[in-house]
């Protein structure tokens, strides 16, 4: 089953990277799993995780400008 989800926020969290075969574009979007559970395709595995311990990871390069952008984002919104 698919999970159903509750988009929150469309944010202008994107990331354009150039890789050596090509380009990615990548589009965050801050939602809700309303119901269901996350079925991974393409990745080896997923963690819930508090927004400021998102560099802790091993990320590739194009996830990193959307790591820092939603790490400010969610710090001025819940610190302040």
């Amino acid at each position: 089953m698919r999970p159903l989800v509750e988009l929150i926020h469309a944010s202008n969290w994107m990331s354009e990277h150039y890789y050596e075969g090509g380009s990615i574009q990548l589009i965050a979007l801050e939602a809700k799993i309303l119901t269901g559970e996350i079925r991974l395709t393409v990745h080896d595995e997923v963690a819930w995780v508090h927004f400021d311990e998102l560099l802790s990871f091993e990320l590739p390069p194009a996830d990193i400008p959307i790591a820092k952008a939603v790490i400010d984002s969610l710090s001025n919104k819940f610190l302040g």
